[in-house]
């Protein structure tokens, strides 16, 4: 989770020491990887879809626009999902088995994970419109922490760490933000998607609304209200004292395995890096921002992707989520 406050200053002259700039002791690549947009298999016969349950090819997909429902094949009947596209950085890749395993509880619900270590909102501009025309979806989740070391934040970057000897200027950092947060905002309102703006996990500045991690939540608070999206504290707060504070451990959830280190009763949240959600068991530091999979539970990703899931579900459901237990294969057990 990388943010500009911590940066070092890279060489405009060198990528590879521009690759090894540290940010909230993460490593990051300039050219971080974004899956290319998928192809849209529309369907003419989208406004006239199939029911539930007849027979169907095991590789056809049919999209139900007016209802917001994608049918995919399933043992050779049709079945219709409800889609969530999930958006984000390293703390939504880490939180994002949870999400779905507790959306897709439902049969009914589908999550397409759209995240990766160190983005930014801009690596994904290109992939939200052919998401939205693919899936139909229901409900998009945003949930970005302030990386700005990929390929399009490269102007907002040289403003805030400039090499010629001037003032930082952090501005185009802010513009740039708010700038790709209401486009992807406004495809979504367009196409009547609920959005969800996820706040991130407080940092020692988390009080603060003139700069860092203060400043950015401010804007999201901002954007979600003038574009019709809804803001999401619950995640931060899910990780957090009860002031919104930042937190180490907290008592273990009823759900979750309980592994009492360091403090008996209670689960650790953080990694050794004190950025990204850590794991039960000792997992390889994150590589260019890109977190490793944690084979056992993780407190403090489960914690953050359940918050999500309970705000979008309520409004999805009319009704109060509650999450069963974490799954044996969601904590290695």
């Amino acid at each position: 989770m990388a943010r500009w406050g911590d940066a070092a200053r890279p060489s405009a002259r060198d990528p590879r020491t521009v690759g090894r700039l540290v940010v909230g002791a993460v490593t990051l690549s300039l050219a971080v990887a974004v899956p290319a947009a998928a192809v849209s298999p529309l369907d003419p016969a989208a406004g006239r879809p199939e029911p539930s349950g007849v027979p169907c090819a095991s590789s056809s997909v049919q999209v139900d626009r007016p209802r917001h429902r994608y049918g995919v094949c399933e043992r050779g009947r049709r079945a219709w999902k409800r889609v969530v596209l999930l958006y984000g950085d390293s703390l939504s890749s880490q939180a994002a088995p949870y999400v779905e395993h507790y959306f897709e509880v439902r049969s009914d619900f589908m999550v397409a994970s759209r995240t990766l270590g160190g983005t930014a909102p801009c690596d994904w501009l290109r992939k939200v419109r052919s998401d939205i025309s693919r899936y139909a979806p229901v409900a998009m989740i945003f949930q970005f922490s302030g990386n700005l070391l990929t390929s399009c934040m490269t102007e907002a970057r040289d403003a805030l760490m400039p090499m010629d000897g001037s003032n930082p200027d952090p501005e185009p950092y802010y513009d740039q933000y708010e700038q790709d947060t209401r486009a992807f905002a406004r495809m979504a309102r367009a196409r009547r998607v609920p959005m969800f703006i996820s706040a991130a996990p407080p940092t020692p500045d988390f009080a603060d609304a003139t700069n860092g991690w203060g400043r950015l939540d401010d804007l999201y608070r901002s954007i979600a209200s003038d574009e019709g999206a809804t803001y999401m504290d619950a995640p931060r707060l899910a990780v957090a004292n009860p002031d919104g504070s930042r937190v180490e451990t907290l008592p273990c959830l009823e759900i979750e395995p309980c592994l009492g280190y360091p403090v008996a009763e209670h689960n650790a949240l953080y990694a050794p890096d004190r950025a990204h959600f850590g794991c039960a068991i000792p997992v390889a530091p994150p590589v260019r921002g890109v977190t490793a999979p944690c084979p056992a539970h993780s407190s403090g990703a489960l914690r953050f992707g359940l918050a999500m899931v309970e705000t979008v579900r309520a409004q999805l459901d009319g009704v109060a989520f509650r999450a069963p237990a974490v799954p044996r294969a969601l904590h290695g057990a």
